[in-house]
């Protein structure tokens, strides 16, 4: 009941994935490679408990893509300096101007600009927006020596200093977090932020994208390979073998050489090289059409081979004898009295056959050869997985192994509980 559960939610996110998810599966937000999942807040600053909504993040280390929720503060600011030429105006090279530092002495910004001297002007004045921790609470700005304190809890003007710090704002932080939004397609989403707010459930990738959405976008595929694969896998196993098995002979020699010729090849490697026969550069719908052509090519010879062990027994069952002394026809026979007996094992077959279909696909778009970008697969999110610096640092990358998971163990769960209300048993093996 509960892996029966788990695979209904997961197939009907799949279903709904456009709406379920706050974005589309290729929309990517250049500013937040690797962001950390969104943390949800439930109380202001004063404790009280208000609607949820998520802080707006800035980059604060681009080398280690560290993300805090401190706002931008934009300063003004003029610095005097002596006009060598009160009458001719001139533009000065670029030369460092001010340097801004937080409370704790990290350099939050070096500002260059171009000065321009003239008649009328001694000082120069500029602006500029920096991205500051949370906890920071003041900045430092030193130029040629001297140094000017800005409180960020309060409005400064100038006093006492040749570093005039004008005015500082800070911008909107906060996004509640909306049910039944609308993006800039006009689409509708059940939930989301408005812009410019980012709301990531679950992270993003490298390439900026939000993973919960693309998790739910690549379930449409990982999740549709393994059942449609499995079913015409099974359809035609159960035939071939059902045939294979009733009418023996030639018939059965040919249809058994061709499923053990299969089964003798390792399937990974089977399915490996009937993908390299077409070309890389396919676009996602056909090369979704080919993994599951491939799989299923590739996978019915198991069904097919169990199947006619079980109708070589079947078939000298009384009822069996007893229609064909009725003159009822093989093919009548074969689909209304044989096939059915074997259709409890089919069906457990196939529920525990359909994640290793999924892997199947999982593995091929993690190797390069399934699913290509920027189309969302389990597999080709995977990738991302690959080198220890991102496992070690971003380790949310990994959500699509732990629904692949949860995936798996659904299946399993299935898989038992229909075997034990059938009351199947796995058919011993006949030559």
């Amino acid at each position: 009941m509960a892996g029966a559960t788990l695979l209904f939610v997961f197939y009907g996110a799949a279903l709904f994935a456009g709406f379920l998810a706050p974005y589309s599966a290729d929309t990517e937000f250049r500013d937040h490679f690797f962001h950390p999942p969104s943390k949800i807040h439930f109380r202001n600053e004063a404790g009280q408990l208000v609607m949820p909504y998520v802080a707006q993040t800035y980059l604060i280390d681009q080398g280690k893509q560290i993300y805090s929720e401190g706002s931008p503060v934009s300063i003004g600011f003029v610095l005097p300096k002596e006009n060598k030429n009160p009458y001719v105006p001139e533009i000065v090279e670029r030369e460092p101007l001010a340097i801004l530092k937080s409370d704790q002495g990290t350099v939050l910004q070096t500002i260059s600009v171009a000065k321009e001297t003239s008649e009328d002007s001694g000082i120069f004045a500029s602006k500029t927006t920096i991205n500051v921790p949370a906890s920071t609470i003041s900045i430092l700005v030193e130029y040629g020596g001297e140094r000017r304190i800005l409180f960020l809890n309060k409005k400064t003007e100038a006093s006492g200093s040749s570093i005039q710090l004008l005015s500082y704002e800070r911008a909107q932080e906060r996004f509640p977090i909306r049910f039944l939004i609308h993006d800039a397609r006009h689409d509708l989403h059940l939930f989301g932020v408005d812009q410019p707010g980012h709301f990531f459930l679950m992270g993003t990738d490298q390439a900026g994208r939000d993973i919960f959405s693309r998790v739910l976008y690549g379930a449409q595929i990982s999740l549709t390979v393994g059942l449609i694969g499995v079913f015409i896998s099974t359809f035609a196993g159960w035939w071939i073998g059902g045939i294979a098995g009733y009418f023996g002979g030639k018939t059965d020699v040919f249809l058994m050489r061709c499923a053990e010729v299969l089964m003798s090849i390792p399937a990974l490697y089977l399915v490996l090289s009937v993908r390299n026969i077409f070309p890389m550069d396919l676009s996602t719908k056909t090369t979704y059409v080919l993994m599951i052509v491939v799989l299923s090519l590739t996978g019915w010879a198991t069904m097919a081979r169990v199947i006619r062990g079980m109708v070589l027994s079947l078939r000298e069952e009384e009822y069996v004898l007893s229609a064909r002394a009725l003159g009822a026809t093989s093919t009548r026979i074969l689909v209304r009295h044989i096939l059915p007996n074997t259709a409890g094992y089919v069906v457990v077959r196939a529920t525990l056959l359909i994640p290793v279909y999924i892997l199947a696909e999982v593995t091929l778009s993690y190797l390069g050869i399934g699913i290509q970008e920027p189309a969302a697969s389990w597999g080709n999110m995977l990738t991302a997985a690959q080198e220890l610096r991102v496992l070690e640092h971003f380790s949310w990358v990994l959500a699509p192994g732990i629904f692949l998971f949860l995936t798996v163990l659904g299946f399993n769960f299935l898989g038992d509980g229909l075997r034990e209300a059938l009351s199947v048993r796995e058919p011993q093996k006949r030559n």
